[in-house]
């Protein structure tokens, strides 16, 4: 009985990992496992561990789509103990909950435009970038604008679009306004765990064996099967 109680107690996980940049090939993986999981009636609860400094951002918005829809039949934890930044807090912010180990880092939201591998579909290492959505953001790239202004022009016409579609999308799927995302996000820069969730980016602090896997409706059970005396 005792065993009966603690199975309906202990929420069945599967983890999910992005170790990488999110490229294509990392986001076929990951749309594809993500699938298996949500159809598995074996499986509860969905951790999204992750470990990235981002990726292309029309990658990370149809991925971050496919989680978001995919909350509302089974609960996803995006869960970072490193750092989950640009479209992997993007990621993040799709899921439930955002949750990040102490140590841990978020954030990075912002655009920056450079040069892409068609084939791998991620940016070329070492290639220059010509533009960022944010001064913050570019202290940390190689910044090579154009000389041509109007080729400076149309790169930051087409930075702010996708800033602003990516701000649309973090405040949409955190349930905040898209000014809030642009005041206190961060603006382009790392933020380190304790101040994400003061930020409001995050909302806990924690390891993965602390972020959900016990299900404590079930400890009134619990507590009579010990009252009976069967352990």
């Amino acid at each position: 009985m005792l065993e009966g109680a603690l199975r309906s107690a202990v929420v069945r996980r599967r983890i999910i990992e992005l170790a990488d940049e999110l490229d294509m090939q990392n986001a076929v993986r990951l749309d594809r496992e993500l699938r298996c999981a949500i159809f598995d009636p074996s499986v509860d609860e969905i951790v999204l561990d992750i470990m990235s400094n981002g990726g292309i951002l029309e990658i990370g918005q149809q991925l971050a789509e496919v989680v978001y829809a995919a909350r509302s039949h089974k609960r996803i934890i995006g869960y970072t103990n490193s750092v989950a930044l640009s479209t992997g807090y993007l990621l993040m912010a799709a899921c439930t909950k955002a949750v990040v180990a102490p140590g841990g880092w978020v954030g990075a939201v912002g655009v920056a435009a450079g040069e892409i591998d068609p084939v791998l579909g991620r940016m070329i290492e070492a290639a220059p970038v010509y533009g960022t959505s944010s001064e913050v953001k570019a202290r940390t790239l190689k910044l090579v604008p154009f000389d041509d202004e109007a080729k400076r022009a149309e790169i930051a016409r087409l930075i702010d679009r996708d800033y602003s579609r990516l701000v649309a999308a973090i405040a949409r799927y955190r349930g905040v306004s898209e000014d809030q995302v642009r005041r206190n996000y961060g603006d382009g820069a790392c933020v380190p765990a304790d101040e994400a969730l003061q930020r409001g980016m995050i909302d806990r602090i924690a390891t993965i064996p602390e972020c959900g896997t016990f299900d404590w409706s079930a400890a009134p059970k619990l507590l009579a099967e010990l009252q009976k005396g069967s352990i």
